[in-house]
């Protein structure tokens, strides 16, 4: 089994406080979670797994896309997906998981970077926003851009 489709989840609008590893959703950001990924449901592949950063604002985001999502999943942390991880490491992440669908939930910059070097696409990725890559392998371009659900 090779990943076929990689999704990618910017955590939603989260508080603005400190420490920044617990700032938690705000409402709105549980809205508009729950919103894009209601959107996009009847067009995404039956996922396998759904990875999140360990921040809290990914990890409640994560909760959220499971709920909706895959009830029959448990949100997994996976390291180097937080806001400062290297979309150039990223894929030994994944090596170990034989998957066909991942869902990350996960951060800016790291998301648009990662986009970026998978695809090329150069994105503005907001708050509680969904991408769906189709993946012939997991390096610097080899990824198409399937669609953005905001």
């Amino acid at each position: 089994m090779a990943l076929s489709h990689l999704l990618l989840l910017r955590h939603g609008e989260a508080v603005h406080s400190l420490p920044d590893h617990l700032r938690e959703l705000t409402q709105a950001g549980r809205d508009e979670v729950t919103q894009s990924l209601t959107k996009a449901q009847a067009q995404l592949p039956e996922l396998e797994a759904i990875f999140h950063s360990g921040l809290t604002r990914a990890a409640q985001t994560a909760d959220i896309a499971v709920k909706i999502l895959a009830p029959q999943l448990r949100p997994k942390l996976m390291e180097g997906i937080s806001p400062w991880g290297d979309p150039e490491s990223f894929p030994e992440y994944l090596e170990s998981e034989a998957l066909c669908t991942a869902l990350l939930v996960t951060h800016n910059p790291f998301v648009e970077d990662l986009v970026s070097f998978l695809c090329g696409e150069d994105l503005h990725i907001k708050t509680g926003k969904l991408v769906c890559l189709e993946v012939d392998f997991l390096a610097r371009g080899c990824c198409n851009l399937s669609f953005v659900q905001s």
